[in-house]
């Protein structure tokens, strides 16, 4: 099986997992904790992703120049300083984002978080074991950036498949069988984030290549790779700005509790990232090989598969969740009051991003051809955050949480086909057309066609159903929808009928 092959399979089964016990325990947190200190897992969330801005771009070099240096046995040991360098600076940061936490933790629960039943000193204690869980946790992502360059997804999935099953089982279990708190969850976190990333990075150090000499800390390394990295960063920043404001923003200008709900409807949005993330790891350093070669119509090709590919994925999941969000959150929660604050934000936040998704691969493609796009990435994403701060301020104030979510549908409504357009000026020119028809139109339109008429049978259906046969029901449309939007796909409909009649042949 190709290497590409093998590592999407892996990266979608890793997504995959992870994404079920992300969601899988998110009833059982709220029903031993409570709505509001699920409100603070919720901003715990939020904060990881905030942190994220002092990657720096690093966890990205770390890959491309080891997916280089992998390929060029005689340059292990240039390999194996690049990791203790930057692993060293990694550490640094960590070590920072630990003290930034611990000095504003008295502010962030005195003065910005709004608790109604969680006190002051509560929050506060729980805001420095947050602080601590994140600081052990981050080195994580550089590991993972590192295994991912040497093309060792499927050992990353593993690890981190493990890793998260007892992140969120653990925590089920402490809150059941020791303490349903804040602070014992917080604890939790701390001790298996930091296993996770000792294990993480000696799998990393294990998979480098041997060298002769021990690694070492060079600062030639941070010589050569700051502008790369400086402009990833910048681009970075940005990008999860534009992605994390919308919360940000509301853990301010609302309660706990109502930023809770906030925060369960963007995790059920977040969840098509692990429809899309298996791809888009695969095809990136694919797409740099092809711009390197200069092979345009090889390039072309792998670009509208695997933008047709992500659109197949996207757009059944995305449909179905919108359209039928009151009955995925009932089914999942239990909860019919959560159902009632959180059904519609859960529709507008998912149709944002399955929009926001659409931009992946074009974003992927743009970067593969260097400096010039990344800084077009950027000027992209400031231009977006510009307008999201203040249109969410005055949606959030007069609308209150549709408002903000709402918002945030009608940007990435905007960013995508600019994006788009932009590209196909430069990149793949005369191509824009059959994005938008084969890649995206096909798909969507036929899930969209499938879920509606779903939607309507059962909403003629006289009385409720019962949960079981919901459920049921759910199932199948979830099938028929992406059955669908997978036929209506040109390039998945062709290696479909392809392995049929193979399978055929055989038989025969």
């Amino acid at each position: 099986m190709p290497k590409v092959r093998r590592n999407v399979i892996a990266n979608y089964a890793g997504n995959g997992w992870t994404a079920l016990m992300s969601l899988a325990f998110i009833p059982l947190y709220i029903k031993l904790m409570g709505v509001e200190s699920y409100g603070l897992v919720g901003f715990y969330t939020t904060l990881l992703s905030v942190f994220a801005l002092l990657d720096l771009g690093i966890s990205t070099t770390v890959q491309w120049h080891l997916a280089r240096l992998s390929a060029e046995p005689e340059k292990a040991h240039e390999a194996r300083n690049l990791v203790r360098t930057l692993e060293l600076v990694y550490w640094g940061i960590a070590l920072l984002i630990g003290a930034i936490m611990y000095l504003l933790a008295p502010w962030i629960a005195n003065s910005y978080l709004q608790a109604e039943e969680l006190s002051p000193e509560i929050l506060e204690n729980a805001l420095t074991l947050i602080g601590l869980s994140i600081a052990v946790r981050w080195p994580f992502s550089f590991y993972s950036g590192g295994l991912i360059g040497l093309q060792k997804q499927e050992l990353y999935n593993l690890v981190r498949a493990v890793i998260e099953t007892l992140r969120g089982g653990g925590a089920v279990l402490i809150l059941w069988l020791v303490s349903p708190t804040v602070h014992a969850f917080f604890a939790w976190q701390t001790i298996i984030s930091l296993v996770g990333t000792v294990a993480l990075g000696y799998t990393l150090w294990r998979s480098l290549p041997p060298a002769a000499t021990k690694a070492q800390f060079e600062f030639s390394v941070l010589r050569n790779l700051w502008r790369f990295s400086a402009a990833v960063s910048a681009h970075t920043i940005l990008v999860v700005a534009v992605t994390q404001i919308d919360k940000l923003m509301l853990s301010k200008l609302v309660t706990l509790e109502l930023f809770a709900y906030y925060s369960l409807a963007s995790t059920v949005a977040s969840a098509l990232y692990n429809l899309i993330t298996p791809v888009a790891t695969a095809l990136y350093p694919r797409f740099i090989e092809l711009v390197t070669l200069r092979e345009e119509d090889r390039l072309s090709q792998i670009y509208h598969q695997g933008c047709q590919v992500m659109s197949a994925l996207i757009a059944p999941t995305a449909i179905v969740l919108a359209f039928f969000s009151a009955e995925v959150l009932l089914l999942w929660t239990q909860n019919p009051l959560l159902v009632e604050n959180a059904h519609l934000i859960t529709s507008l936040l998912v149709l944002a991003k399955a929009l926001e998704s659409l931009q992946f691969l074009p974003g992927s493609l743009q970067t593969a051809h260097g400096m010039a796009w990344i800084k077009f990435g950027i000027y992209l994403s400031l231009v977006s955050l510009l307008a999201l701060v203040p249109a969410i301020y005055f949606a959030a104030i007069n609308y209150g949480l549709i408002g903000a979510a709402a918002t945030m549908l009608v940007l990435h409504a905007i960013m995508t086909p600019v994006l788009i357009h932009v590209q196909h000026r430069r990149l793949l020119v005369g191509e824009k057309l059959r994005w938008y028809v084969e890649d995206v139109f096909m798909p969507f339109a036929a899930a969209m066609v499938a879920a509606m008429a779903l939607r309507w049978a059962l909403h003629s259906h006289d009385g409720h159903l019962a949960q079981p046969i919901l459920f049921i029901y759910l199932g199948g449309t979830s099938v028929i929808t992406l059955m669908a939007a997978a036929m209506a796909t040109p390039c998945v409909r062709r290696h479909a009928f392809d392995f049929l009649k193979l399978r055929l042949k055989r038989a025969n």
